[in-house]
């Protein structure tokens, strides 16, 4: 069970960061997006991946506790 939700987690953090550098890179076409490697992507995307998902949680109206991030 344990492991099925590591690879569940793992493939949603997969999609959503690859939707995510699409998006920008369709919204602002003259950036220097090219210079973001997909590796350098995913190494950008992990290091601010909490503050997205705090984002996230305030625009919802949620508190951050344990439960909201079970």
């Amino acid at each position: 069970m344990v492991i099925e939700a590591l690879i569940w987690t793992a493939i949603l953090t997969l999609l959503v960061s690859r939707r995510l550098y699409l998006l920008l890179r369709r919204l602002n076409p003259k950036a220097k997006m090219a210079r973001f490697t997909q590796l350098r992507w995913a190494n950008s995307f992990a290091e601010n991946s909490s503050y997205l998902l705090s984002n996230i949680i305030n625009y919802l109206g949620l508190k951050i506790s344990s439960m909201t991030l079970i």
